[in-house]
């Protein structure tokens, strides 16, 4: 670790990196930027950054390093799909290996050229898988493992999206029995890097459940370059242009469906036709990463398009007069925008149930008055509390119960789609009052706030909640700038400690959860009561309450002995669980059951980097309103990058400046800080990927992209290099073994063959000539009226010949009839 690390505020950002084909070549700018930065802000030697970067890293340095507040960042976290899944990967396996992202500017020019991805397709797609793999290897074995102490290792965790082509089918039945399936094509790959301290689990050790410390876990070493070699085809396998492999290499490292289920291999394609945007499991997981010091959290969500949606092109039209093929394309978007639009809507309800909820507010609030330096709190706080008991006693019970049947179900092959019955509270309160003794709800006694020593028989959620109100609030206090450095730091590691018990509260929640799970009846049917008694028994077997108890008790000391260090002075009569477990009970007596059995998300900021803004060095009108449209990625069916090396290299340069842009502010308080740095910035940028002509370079691009009206204005603007005639080339023996395959792929005799290369040559020949022409959006036009000419000349030629067929059977009729 290195020097004087606890006194860096450490910022942690986590990647949801969406598809988007040959945008690929824009996120490979934007990671590239992303990597930059972070091993700046690490304090990483120089000789280990390419010389032309090498003001780019020193500015970061200078940014994240040398202010007021030194920030170290890392990326902990990383989600990708399609054309995402790729640059993560790259990016993960830099970190995993303990290095520079070497190679990823190299990946995108070399293999992502056209020509290359169709010179040896398969049979049943339009480029080469092989080609692909063979590429992809070659880029993860350029990026060398570090060395071991040159700086702190950095755990990361990668998750990877996939559609299956032959999804099993999942079983539900209604509220009246009958029963009906649902295709579940979803799939989702983890890869992780982890040490002895970062990964717990609650185990049994002869006899005795524990606490242990898991082996070391990194997915990322070169032994494993197989396995994410595949796991990037599964994920961006776009339908069409590269053929579907098989996840069983995979099957390791599979989250989705759940291992529960032991579904077999499927063939899999392209994560983005089902999941372009997974919020989720990356939301999960930063819930339980470790907290060793002050932390900043950031969810950066990678989208290489403009923010603001432009008009639809139905817009203002009368239905009669869209066409069925404007329909099509529109209803080809429409699975995409569910699926951002339940991703953002799962992202907003997870903001809303943040440390900063009212839970934490009054947990603030009572801090203020037990120390004598806020408004006064109600004196009867915890007879409150005590009042409410009973009514928080029967909702719990409802709550619990109903947790339990969700972690049964998830074991089931059937999901009941019922509404859980109403429980009376007179049979809730029988129920309680006939098994006074259960080991996951406190007895009926005003003392349980206090008197809970030795076994905690509150249950694991709101463990879990008071000490996540316990170590989010101690982090709060350090954020004070009136406070002594001493008294930050030490308010910072009694955070850490806490986080370290929540930990295990967590560790011995997931083991109860697979108990359950493994306990599962046979005949999958469970009453209430069942479905309690058993998870007393998985408690019982499980030594919960004790352990549980040693974890809070441990908790709420580290708790007090922070705060008494910080200020000076303290209250030995206050006991901060029973304040806890007295807004637990004021905050959820009265809610559903499933807000009984709701998590706390930890706070975090959510920051969108796009191609919204346009850089302040191009700050003109005539390029002001470009957003996305400044790509070629977004061109041809998101295929324009594809298939120039300039355009290419405009991609990947906004890639880095569109990173710049929004990452600055993370970093600089005030706007005209940030505008400053960011002119400074994108100039270092542009001179590092281009040269000292790099601004007049890229303006003129900006005004081919500004003045092509559609995609085919583009054409006659590529120069004619060696390269770009081979990707004509290339488009044109794409198109030849597609006329082959749709004529039967074989066809015989061999001249109806070479006709047919023939005449497809020449209405190639036409649409080219069009393209690179004064008025290229005529190409299509131009094809369609050379493909007429095809047909008119086999109607003809057949007409001939039926011409002839006919006089010579006259003639042979009237010779031997």
């Amino acid at each position: 670790m290195e020097e004087g690390a606890d006194d860096v505020e450490e910022v942690r950002l986590a990647l949801v990196m969406n598809g988007g084909v040959s945008l690929a070549v824009w996120m490979g700018g934007v990671a590239h930027e992303l990597d930059l930065l972070r091993r700046a802000s690490r304090g990483e030697p120089e000789k280990d950054v390419k010389k032309s970067d090498l003001p780019v890293f020193r500015f970061w340095r200078s940014v994240t390093r040398e202010g007021a507040k030194p920030r170290r960042v890392r990326i902990d976290v990383i989600a990708g799909t399609s054309a995402g899944g790729l640059n993560g990967l790259m990016l993960a396996t830099a970190i995993g290996r303990d290095t520079a992202l070497t190679g990823l500017r190299e990946l995108w020019q070399r293999s992502a050229a056209l020509d290359r991805l169709l010179a040896e397709p398969s049979e049943h797609s339009l480029f080469s898988g092989e080609f692909f793999d063979a590429e992809l290897k070659e880029a993860l074995e350029t990026i060398p493992q570090g060395s071991a102490d040159a700086v702190e290792p950095e755990p990361v965790t990668l998750f990877l999206t996939a559609t299956a082509l032959d999804g099993r089918f999942r079983s539900y039945t209604d509220s009246f029995g009958n029963y009906f399936d649902v295709r579940d094509h979803r799939r989702l790959y983890r890869f992780e890097r982890y040490s002895e301290e970062e990964a717990i689990a609650y185990l049994p050790e002869d006899g005795t459940w524990r606490i242990q410390k898991s082996r070391p876990r990194n997915d990322f070493v070169f032994a494993n370059t197989p396995f994410l070699v595949r796991a990037a085809r599964a994920t961006a396998g776009f339908p069409v242009a590269f053929p579907p492999v098989s996840e069983l290499p995979l099957l390791e490292y599979r989250e989705l469906p759940k291992p529960v289920f032991d579904d077999p291999a499927s063939c899999v394609m392209d994560g983005g036709v089902l999941n372009n945007a997974p919020f989720g499991p990356v939301l999960e997981t930063i819930t339980k990463r470790p907290l060793d010091r002050k932390v900043k959290r950031v969810v950066v969500y990678v989208v290489p398009s403009g923010g603001r949606l432009p008009e639809e092109r139905v817009k203002g039209a009368a239905c009669e007069e869209i066409t069925a093929g404007t329909a099509g394309f529109s209803a080809v978007g429409f699975p995409q925008e569910a699926d951002f639009r339940i991703g953002t809507e799962d992202l907003a309800a997870r903001l809303r149930t943040s440390v900063l909820s009212t839970r934490e507010e009054l947990f603030a609030r009572l801090y203020e008055t037990r120390m004598g330096t806020g408004s006064a709190f109600p004196p009867d706080f915890l007879s409150l509390a005590q009042g409410l008991f009973s009514e928080y006693r029967f909702n719990r019970a409802r709550g619990v119960i109903l947790e339990v049947r969700e972690m049964l179900a998830a074991a089931d092959t059937v999901t009941s789609l019922v509404f859980p019955p109403r429980v009376e509270t007179a049979e809730v309160h029988e129920f309680l009052a006939r098994r006074p003794g259960l080991r996951w709800i406190p007895p009926d006694d005003p003392d349980c706030f206090t008197a809970w020593e030795g076994s905690w028989q509150w249950g694991l959620l709101p463990a879990e909640r008071a000490l996540q109100t316990l170590s989010g609030h101690l982090q709060d206090l350090a954020n004070d700038e009136g406070l002594r450095p001493a008294a930050q730091a030490g308010l910072i590691e009694g955070a850490k400690a806490v986080n370290g018990e929540l930990r295990r509260v967590l560790a011995v929640k997931d083991a109860v959860a697979r108990q359950l799970q493994r306990s599962f009846p046979r005949s999958g049917r469970f009453s209430d009561r069942a479905a309690a008694q058993l998870l007393d028994e998985v408690f019982r077997k499980l030594a919960v309450p004790s352990t549980v108890a040693a974890f809070v008790r441990a908790g709420g000391d580290h708790y007090a002995r922070a705060v008494a260090e910080a200020e000076g002075r303290w209250n030995d009569t206050w006991d901060v669980v029973a304040d806890c477990l007295a807004i637990e009970v004021l905050t959820q007596s009265f809610v559903p059951p499933s807000g009984i059995t709701e998590t706390l998300t930890p706070h975090f900021d959510f920051l969108r980097l796009g191609p919204d803004t346009m850089s302040r060095l191009f700050n003109d009108d005539r390029f002001g309103d470009l957003g996305e449209r400044k790509l070629y990625g977004v061109r041809f069916q998101h295929f324009g990058a594809f298939a120039e090396a300039g355009w290419r290299d405009s991609d990947f340069v906004w890639g880095r400046l569109d990173a710049a842009h929004h990452l600055l502010p993370l970093f600089l308080s005030s706007a005209e800080e940030v505008r400053a740095a960011e002119t400074e910035l994108h100039g270092l940028i542009l001179n590092a990927e281009l040269g000292s002509d790099g601004l007049a370079w890229m303006r003129e691009h900006l005004t081919v992209l500004k003045r092509s009206r559609s995609d085919l204005d583009l054409l006659p603007t590529v120069p004619r290099t060696y390269e770009t005639l081979r990707t004509r080339e290339a488009v044109s023996r794409a198109v030849f073994r597609a006329v082959d395959r749709l004529a039967g792929h074989r066809v015989r005799p061999r001249f109806v063959r070479a006709w047919l290369r023939r005449e497809t040559d020449h209405v190639l020949d036409e649409f080219w000539r069009a393209a690179q022409g004064p008025r290229p959006r005529g190409a299509p036009q131009a094809a369609l009226k050379a493909l007429h000419d095809v047909f008119i000349r086999v109607a003809v030629r057949v007409a001939v010949l039926a011409v002839v067929l006919l006089a010579l059977g006259f003639v042979l009729g009237a010779l031997f009839g």
